[in-house]
């Protein structure tokens, strides 16, 4: 009875809000009286849980049925469980039906998941669900078909050739014929607006600029991704204006993709192919005594919440990293960031990124530092933008479309707040929201950071 107690403090919170609910049932022996006695059978149905007992998919029997996770979904909430679904719905719903029904049932409903970690950031008993989503489709890719198309899924690649020849791939981009092309082979909707080339990628840009710290007090190593790499390293050079400021050297070791879209397209083997990479690059420097500065949240959240889980013979170098690793906002917190505007402080309306969330944290660190800064902060905390890095890309409702029905939403509470400027620290809800709202007033954190008004 203690255990079930406990059970109910989690379970009814997390499925509606409230202290008890009427579906609350306990089951026990009829009670003995008038004379009569009646025997009680518990019969407990299997149904391929013990088979999982013993796999990368165990944690699917420690589920307590809250359904939180559906709660947070940004698709299953536009979809449903008719689609999001077998019989088992939502995030949790698909390793339930691979364990019960079988992989390629899960399969066929798993390209829908579209890896914003919301689901265990709600979990009440915290079930890593999309580390186990991605294992199903990594289990059914090739067999039941492919996640992701070759060429989207090794997106990387073609940003790093495409880099070399910033002003014809941008022509590409560009034209009508190029969009067909790209949608054909890549899967990339021909309506999504995508980024230019820069034509100075940020390694050049840094060394090109240089630092002027007469006595740097820290040292940070800048773990970016290919975003702010190769389309926005202006934005990236902004972070690191704010950081010389509080007297921190930095440096951008070489470095690879985060390797997001093949975690998130279950390709495991290539993204451990990657991770191994990233850390043997930033580990040096790890033990040179730099501080591991994330620019991007979903490099973070690679570095402290995959990685260490598919580098297994590289485990304790991985949580070596992790453990010195920081989200922007976070570092300039922990090191006392306090800079005032340099005007009246303006209304803001703030975007938290998915990938920036932490179990039992109801205040964004960006939050703060706006609010020091002397800002009015409203918080748009609608949950995900729908971007999720290539997924939004993708044609069909499969991607584009979904994504922008989940981003509508985001848009809708942003310009509610009446605020001067849209704000958020991640570069694909960045891309979303000047997308889908008023590109004028959507900032990123590091531009307003940098030059705060």
């Amino acid at each position: 009875m203690r255990d079930a107690l406990a059970l109910l403090r989690m379970l009814v919170p997390s499925a509606t809000g409230q202290v008890i609910s009427s579906y609350v049932t306990f089951i026990s022996p009829r009670s003995e009286g008038f004379g009569r006695t009646r025997e009680f059978h518990l019969v407990l149905v299997d149904n391929g849980r013990l088979k999982a007992l013993d796999g990368l998919l165990a944690e699917t029997l420690e589920c307590i049925r809250c359904s939180a996770c559906f709660n947070v979904c940004p698709t299953y909430r536009v979809l449903g469980g008719h689609v999001f679904g077998h019989i088992y719905t939502g995030p949790i719903g698909l390793p339930w039906t691979a364990v019960t029904h079988g992989l390629e049932k899960a399969y066929e409903f798993s390209s829908l998941c579209i890896s914003c970690g919301l689901c265990k950031v709600e979990c009440p008993v915290d079930i890593d669900i999309p580390f186990m989503i991605s294992v199903i489709k990594e289990r059914g890719n090739g067999m039941y078909g492919e996640a992701a198309p070759l060429l989207l899924r090794n997106y990387d690649k073609l940003i790093e050739i495409g880099a070399k020849m910033p002003r014809l791939s941008n022509l590409i981009l560009n034209s009508k014929l190029g969009r067909y092309v790209i949608e054909k082979l890549a899967g990339i909707d021909s309506r999504r607006k995508i980024p230019p080339l820069a034509s100075e990628n940020l390694y050049s840009l840094s060394r090109r600029m240089g630092q002027r710290i007469r006595n740097p007090i820290r040292k940070a190593a800048l773990f970016t991704d290919y975003l702010l790499m190769y389309m926005f390293p202006e934005i990236a050079i902004a972070a690191v204006k704010v950081l010389n400021r509080m007297d921190v050297y930095c440096v951008v070791p070489k470095q690879g993709s985060s390797g997001m879209p093949l975690i998130q397209y279950g390709y495991l083997k290539k993204a451990s192919k990657t991770a191994r990479y990233n850390i043997s690059r930033l580990l040096p420097f790890v033990r040179e005594g730099y501080d591991i500065v994330c620019l991007e949240p979903t490099a973070w959240y690679c570095l402290k919440e995959v990685y260490p889980r598919i580098v297994e013979e590289k485990e304790k170098e991985a949580e070596a990293v992790a453990e010195s690793s920081f989200t922007f906002s976070e570092y300039l917190l922990l090191h006392g960031f306090n800079e005032p505007s340099s005007g009246d402080g303006l209304k803001l309306a703030y975007h938290w990124p998915c990938h920036a969330r932490e179990r039992n944290v109801v205040k964004p660190k960006s939050v703060e530092l706006l609010e020091r800064m002397g800002h009015e902060v409203m918080l748009a905390d609608v949950g995900c933008c729908g971007m999720a890095g290539t997924w939004g890309m993708r044609n069909g409702y499969k991607g584009y479309e979904t994504s922008v029905t989940i981003g509508k939403t985001l848009i809708e509470s942003l310009e509610k707040t009446k605020a001067q400027f849209f704000i958020t620290d991640s570069t694909v809800c960045y891309l979303q929201i000047r997308e889908l709202a008023d590109p004028r007033k959507t900032l990123h954190l590091y531009q307003l950071l940098d030059k705060p008004f």
